[in-house]
C-alpha cells in the first residue's frame, strides 16, 4: 500500500490472494492480484479504479464419473467503485446509511478469457429510535431500538456469445440476505444444486429491540430472488420470508440466533429454517 501516487492525494493498492470459495454443489479455487487506485473525497466518499487478474478454478464437490464439470479459466477484469459510509459502526450500526457502487468489464484484450459486465450495487439505512442506554454485561453504551432496512441489485452477462461461468453468478438466500431459504438456495435449481443467476435482487426490513438486560430481539421481513438470465428479473416473482431472532451482547462481540420461514412457498421449498452466526445480518 503506497498512501500517495506521484504526490497526488490517491491511495495505491496492490493485492494478493489464494481463496476458495465453497458452494454447496461446487468449489472455486482462485490465485491472483489486483492494483487499485483509491481517492477519498471528503470523509464518507471513496472513488476507486483497479484491475484484477486471476487464475479461475471451478469443479464439482462430487463429480459425476460420466459428465465432469471442471472449468480452469482466466479472468481479468478492470473495476470501477464509488461508496458512501456515514454509519456510526460498519459492524452493528444504529443510524447511517452506507451506498456502494461497483462495476467490472473484462475485455478479451486485457488477458481475460472470459469476456462479461458485471454490476452490483448496495444501499443500507439504519435509524435510531431510541435514546442510547448502558448495556449489562457489555458495557457499552447504544441505543438498542433500531430499524435497519437495505436493498441490494447485480445483473451480470457474459458477452460475445459466452456465458457466465458458475463463480461469476450471483446467489441467495441465507442468513445474510433472504432468510428462511437455505445457503445459496434462492433461485435456479439444476437437479440437487442451486446454479445461480445473471440478476438477483435482496430486500431486507429488521426491527431490532430490546429485551432484557443483554437480551435484544429483532423481528424482519426480507423478500427477493435469484433470476437465471438477467431478462427474466420481475418484481411480482419476488420471494417473501418473515422471522424473529434473538441477541446476546457479549463484551467481545454480538450473538445471532434467527428463524426465517417462507411467505409464498412453492413445491419443494423449506418451510422454514434457523440460523447462528456473528453480528448483525446486515
Amino acid at each position: 500500500e503506497q498512501p500517495s501516487l506521484l504526490r497526488l492525494p490517491m491511495r495505491f493498492v496492490t493485492t494478493g490472494f489464494v481463496r476458495r470459495e465453497v458452494n454447496d454443489a461446487f468449489l472455486t479455487d482462485r490465485t491472483g492480484g489486483s492494483a487499485l487506485l483509491e481517492y477519498r473525497w471528503k470523509k464518507p466518499y471513496l472513488i476507486n479504479f483497479g484491475y484484477r487478474f486471476e487464475q479461475v478454478h471451478t469443479f464439482e464437490r462430487e463429480p459425476d464419473p460420466l459428465f465432469p464439470f471442471d472449468i480452469r479459466l482466466r479472468i481479468a477484469p478492470l473495476t470501477a467503485g464509488f461508496s458512501r459510509d456515514t454509519r456510526d459502526q460498519i459492524l452493528d450500526a444504529t443510524r447511517g446509511s452506507f451506498l456502494s457502487h461497483i462495476a467490472e468489464w473484462a475485455p478479451l484484450t486485457l488477458g481475460s478469457q472470459l469476456h462479461f459486465a458485471k454490476y452490483f450495487g448496495q444501499y443500507f439505512y439504519y435509524r435510531t429510535l431510541a435514546e442510547p442506554s448502558v448495556v449489562p454485561w457489555s458495557g457499552e453504551t447504544r441505543s438498542r431500538l433500531v430499524y435497519a432496512g437495505g436493498v441490494r441489485y447485480g445483473i451480470a452477462s457474459g458477452l460475445g456469445d459466452q456465458d457466465l461461468i458458475p463463480s461469476e453468478r450471483f446467489y441467495g438466500g441465507g442468513s445474510t440476505t433472504v432468510r428462511g431459504f437455505a445457503q445459496d438456495r434462492l433461485g435456479p435449481i439444476a437437479g440437487s444444486s442451486a446454479v445461480g443467476g445473471e440478476s438477483m435482487f435482496v430486500v431486507n426490513n429488521e426491527l431490532r429491540f430490546p429485551i432484557y438486560r443483554f437480551f435484544d430481539g429483532a423481528a424482519f421481513v426480507d423478500a427477493g430472488n435469484v433470476f437465471e438470465r438477467w431478462r427474466d428479473f420481475r418484481l411480482n416473482d419476488l420471494r417473501f420470508t418473515s422471522g424473529a431472532g434473538l441477541r446476546l451482547r457479549t463484551p467481545y462481540f454480538l450473538i445471532r440466533v434467527d428463524y426465517g420461514r417462507v411467505l409464498n412457498g412453492r413445491p419443494g421449498d423449506p418451510g422454514g429454517r434457523f440460523y447462528f452466526g456473528i453480528g448483525q445480518a446486515f
